[in-house]
């Protein structure tokens, strides 16, 4: 299988819904680090991938986003929450 084939091939297992979240970062730094906040968030909201989380309604989202604000909130330093939420925002 030639590296374009493989490439191709991965491109069609991710989940649309992250190749336009990361569509939207340029640095890879950045980009690995808002990958692992939005994981986390869906770990947290029990979700087993992206496309399944973004087809809920808009409320239940927005109830799971305060849920997880909350959790984050009580259980990291406060400093750290606006970072760890950048990903979830985005």
């Amino acid at each position: 299988m030639h590296a374009r084939d493989i490439v191709t091939t991965f491109l069609y297992m991710k989940e649309r819904s992250i190749i336009r979240f990361e569509q939207g970062i340029k640095s890879r730094q950045t980009l690995n680090n808002y990958r692992d906040h939005l994981k986390n968030f869906k770990n947290f909201a029990k979700f087993e991938n992206y496309d399944s989380l973004i087809v809920q309604p808009v409320e239940q989202i927005q109830t799971m986003v305060e849920d997880y604000l909350i959790h984050i909130k009580e259980n990291r330093h406060p400093n750290s929450v606006p970072i760890l939420m950048l990903g979830v925002r985005l």
